[in-house]
């Protein structure tokens, strides 16, 4: 044998006797693989099953302790020794009811399953036509007395058994032994109702009759008789009714017309009802009424016909001259102004009375009675200007013209006539053409000068005569001026 190998196993058997003061009681443990072999995953073992498969992971402090240093294949021989305990350890459990295999003998839940295959007690049996609790029974133990399921029914009044206690109706007939209600007691000498007594609260007997109703005021008395123990109708009786303004005592208590009032009047809109009292037979006049009254625009209902303010549109303004009449209405009980009408105006001189007060164009017309300014007064013998003078102050008027050597004259009028024009200088002719005609002036005033003579040269290549006039000179063809 390798004395290394048996070196390292005498350490581990050491480390293994101390870590099993440490180790805790037997722990549910599940089963994986690793790289090399199957592996427990444990609390006790986790660290150093992570110490071998993996360098990174401490090793436990169990596996380390005093200092001694362990190689790989000694805590694999550990583990490995470690497994095979929890194995042995495992397959003492017993077998709980969880759905696993708990005492590892391939077999998940056997004997510990209830009567119906699952978990934990079976269910309680419950009235529903099914074996709940899987004992080849159903509904045993649950069933009412008439082995039903629910509460047994209550007994009712049918000729049956219906709470199946082996009677029939108990608790439930009436006092005859029957079922339903009572008969009535009626007075016939029998005890109909079953309560020991015959003809129990009946009134009479057969034949009796007795007076009945009252005899005061406007009642008279009838008779009754005895019917089946029960006074029958009063017949020929005149009974009291409701008091009446008549004089009489028609509700038979003695007193005639008592407190007789009736409401007289209106309740509607402003209206209050008052009273009417009655004397002797006969109502008296409405007092502490309200009437009516015409209606005002005031938002009430003055007239009490069940409408406020109706009907109390207005025609206002007025229809003279160009006016128009328009209207007021009464809206939420305020009158409007006039709507919708033509008012007047100041008159003006145009034919129509604008001021509406009957008259057109008062006090607008000129002296002569006609829109507009006052004629002119012209020379025609007539007061044009309606002043009571004809043809007063026409001031002259110029006559003649001032155009080339001519100027204005004066005319005057004279009994509705312009007169003769005097003072002027009137126009002359220019004449023929002679060397005294061409003097550069307008002597016929026609606003032309010399305009009998040829003004330009052109006038020497047409005219057989061997002058022109220009500027008021006569110049010869030929180019000399003629003086």
């Amino acid at each position: 044998m390798d004395l290394g190998y048996t070196h390292r196993l005498i350490r581990v058997a050491v480390l293994l006797s101390f870590a099993a003061c440490t180790v805790s009681a037997p722990q549910q443990v599940a089963y994986h693989q690793d790289a090399a072999r199957q592996v427990v995953n444990d609390a006790n073992l986790v660290p150093a099953i992570d110490a071998r498969a993996r360098p990174d992971v401490s090793p436990s402090p169990e596996l380390d302790m005093l200092g001694t240093d362990i190689g790989i294949e000694d805590k694999d021989m550990l583990v490995d020794m470690q497994v095979s305990d929890v194995e042995i350890m495992d397959s003492s459990m017993n077998e709980t009811c969880n759905e696993l295999d708990d005492d590892n003998d391939g077999r998940v839940d056997e004997g510990v399953l209830n009567a119906c295959g699952d978990c934990g007690q079976p269910p309680e049996e419950v009235c529903d036509g099914i074996d709940n609790d899987c004992d080849g029974s159903i509904d045993e133990g649950v069933l009412n007395d008439c082995g039903a399921c629910g509460p047994v029914p209550d007994e009712v009044c049918d000729g049956e058994d219906n709470d199946c206690d082996g009677q029939t109706d108990e608790g439930v007939l009436n006092a005859c032994g029957d079922c339903g209600l009572l008969p009535e007691e009626v007075c016939d000498g029998v005890d109909n109702d079953c309560d020991g007594v015959v003809d129990s609260g009946c009134d009479c007997r057969v034949p009796d009759t007795r007076v009945c109703g009252l005899a005061i005021g406007s009642c008279r008395q009838g008779r009754q008789s005895c019917v089946l123990g029960r006074w029958g109708p009063c017949v020929g009786e005149v009974g009291p009714h409701d008091e009446q303004c008549n004089n009489a005592d028609d509700d038979c208590d003695g007193i005639v017309d008592e407190q007789l009032v009736q409401v007289c009047g209106s309740s509607t809109g402003s209206c209050i009802e008052g009273q009417a009292l009655c004397v002797a037979g006969e109502f008296q006049d409405c007092q502490g009424a309200i009437d009516p009254s015409n209606d005002t625009c005031n938002g009430l209902d003055d007239d009490c016909d069940g409408q406020v303010d109706e009907n109390l549109e207005r025609v206002c303004g007025s229809d003279v001259g160009a006016c128009q009449q328009g209207l007021t209405r009464c809206e939420n009980g305020v009158l409007t102004e006039c709507l919708n009408e033509i008012q007047s105006e100041p008159e003006v001189c145009d034919g129509v009375d604008n001021d509406c007060d009957g008259q057109t164009d008062e006090g607008v017309q000129n002296a002569c009675g006609q829109c507009g300014a006052v004629p002119a007064e012209i020379c025609n013998g007539q007061d044009d200007d309606c002043d009571g003078q004809v043809d007063e102050r026409i001031m002259p008027r110029p006559c003649g013209s001032n155009i080339g050597l001519c100027e204005f004259g004066e005319e005057r009028c004279e009994n509705g006539a312009w007169g003769q024009c005097l003072g002027g200088v009137p126009s002359v002719p220019e004449g023929p053409r002679s060397v005294g005609s061409c003097d550069g002036e307008d002597n016929d005033c026609d606003g032309r000068v010399d305009e009998d003579w040829p003004d330009s040269m052109a006038a020497c290549l047409n005219d057989v005569r061997r002058f022109y006039c220009s500027g008021g000179a006569l110049i010869d063809c030929r180019g000399s001026r003629e003086q």
